[in-house]
């Protein structure tokens, strides 16, 4: 659990140093991306489960800016297009054909996260982002039956984003690392712990900026 107190505290700070900047406002926005996740049962087997599927997602956030610098905090949904998993030694489903408790599908990944960034160019900025988040999803309990499953852990990110006319054009490459197991099947609750982590590349349009 120290890498979710250390995104907490991280974000804390990120919010602390908003304060002392002029406020510029909340913000919205919607996109689309691409994620590549694989999750590990952890126990029982060496074999892991993953897959690439589009998404779907929401942002809000509150920003504030000072001189060429900016800080904000925000929270971001996606939701899986397909998200189907598969094991990736025997290429099966892991909706009929598990070999652990590892994650078949991905519902949702929640993310609340501070942002800090400087511009790079004309209407050009540069920005990073840390948190905490968490994924929803089903993860088998058995190798043709799957139970409701949740991860929790930290998100980090790097992207550029541009200002053209009163909309921003956002493109930004994060990594989850969810590595802590919410929930427990009732029939393994001492056994069950799956791994989460994603790498995904996603495009937000952010409107009226300005």
């Amino acid at each position: 659990m120290s890498f979710i107190r250390t995104a907490f505290a991280a974000s804390i700070s990120i919010g602390m140093l908003t304060t002392s900047a002029s406020a510029d406002g909340i913000y919205y926005g919607v996109g689309i991306g691409v994620s590549d996740a694989e999750s590990d049962p952890i126990l029982f087997t060496t074999n892991t489960s993953g897959a690439t599927f589009g998404t779907l997602g929401g942002t809000l956030g509150y920003r504030w800016d000072k001189g060429g610098h900016f800080w904000g905090t925000e929270a971001n949904l996606d939701f899986g297009l397909g998200a189907d998993f598969d094991d990736d030694v025997t290429g099966m489903s892991c909706k009929t054909s598990a070999n652990g408790p590892y994650y078949c599908s991905q519902t949702g990944t929640l993310r609340l996260r501070g942002l800090v960034g400087t511009e790079v160019g004309k209407d050009l900025e540069l920005f990073g982002t840390l948190g905490l988040a968490a994924i929803s999803g089903d993860a088998a309990d058995n190798p043709t039956t799957q139970d409701p499953a949740v991860n929790v852990g930290l998100t980090v990110g790097v992207g550029l984003q541009k200002q053209v006319g009163k909309n921003i054009h956002r493109i930004e490459l994060i990594y989850d690392d969810l590595s802590s197991a919410r929930t427990k099947p009732v029939d393994h609750p001492s056994v069950y712990s799956p791994e989460y982590k994603a790498i995904s590349l996603n495009y937000t349009l952010i409107f009226g900026r300005k």
